[in-house]
């Protein structure tokens, strides 16, 4: 999973070149979105549930989509397939 996030935000800081307060925010970002699924599975094996819970995992779930998905798009970029 480091690997991953590192590799999606050192692609997109070496093309950007955002600022310092920028980086910050889409690193933190990107480590939030690789976390959520496995805090919402936590959640719920200690069987804490609910709506929150269930809104955790659906962000958590879509935001681990994006990633993959950008990860692709940023391997075929730089593989020159597109």
């Amino acid at each position: 999973m480091a690997a991953f996030g590192s590799y999606i935000a050192g692609r997109w800081f070496w093309r950007a070149r955002p600022g310092r307060k920028t980086r910050i925010a889409v690193a933190l970002g990107i480590v939030a979105m690789m976390w959520l699924p496995i805090i919402s599975i936590i959640l719920r094996r200690h069987d804490v549930g609910g709506v929150g819970v269930t809104i955790l995992a659906w962000t958590g779930y879509l935001g681990a989509g994006y990633l993959s998905f950008l990860f692709t798009i940023l391997l075929l970029r730089d593989a020159g397939l597109i």
